[in-house]
């Protein structure tokens, strides 16, 4: 069984990456790739991990954005990498 939700929650995660949307969008995403699945018991991971577990437990940067949609929010690292003093 957690085998199996992990692909869920891997699908949502990857939706997310890939550009802004709605919690009812991540469903039927969910429903075309898993159609076996229970679509309330999908529809109840969806509303659990979007924003609050994705932040919370796999610490990913979940946004909202002004119209309802969600994404995970990229992070740029702009520190420079530090090299050994040779003096």
């Amino acid at each position: 069984m957690a085998k199996r939700t992990t692909r869920i929650i891997q699908t949502i995660i990857e939706t997310l990456e890939a550009k802004p949307v709605r919690r009812e969008e991540i469903l039927d995403i969910l429903i075309a790739a898993y159609p076996e699945r229970d679509k309330i018991g999908m529809a109840n991971t969806v509303n659990a991990c979007v924003p609050y577990r994705l932040i919370h437990e796999k610490r990913l940067d979940v946004v909202k954005t002004g119209d309802g949609k969600f994404f995970i929010q990229k992070t740029v690292t702009t520190e420079q990498p530090t090299t050994p003093d040779n003096s």
